[in-house]
């Protein structure tokens, strides 16, 4: 059985968020670092809960990076699941 995943495209038809090629943390990670931010935490505070550079957080926060809007999804197929259906 094939799994699926969800990619998103910018305007330029590239992948961004978690999926971008050099991406290195998850999306996961930045909403986590935007929750907390909106919680009243300081910006060392959410580096050192997470574990994530201060000056990545920043960019995050200000939208310098991870900032694009979504202009597509693609359904993106990857890996296979072993032993599902099979009697």
């Amino acid at each position: 059985m094939k799994l699926h995943r969800w990619i998103a495209f910018n305007s330029a038809g590239r992948r961004i968020g978690q999926e971008h090629p050099r991406a290195k943390f998850t999306d996961r990670d930045v909403e986590m670092a935007i929750q907390l931010s909106y919680e009243g935490f300081s910006l060392s505070e959410i580096s050192r809960k997470l574990e994530i550079p201060k000056s990545t957080i920043c960019r995050w926060l200000s939208g310098e990076s991870r900032g694009q809007a979504v202009v597509r999804w693609m359904r993106g197929e990857y890996g296979t699941q072993k032993g599902a259906g099979n009697a």
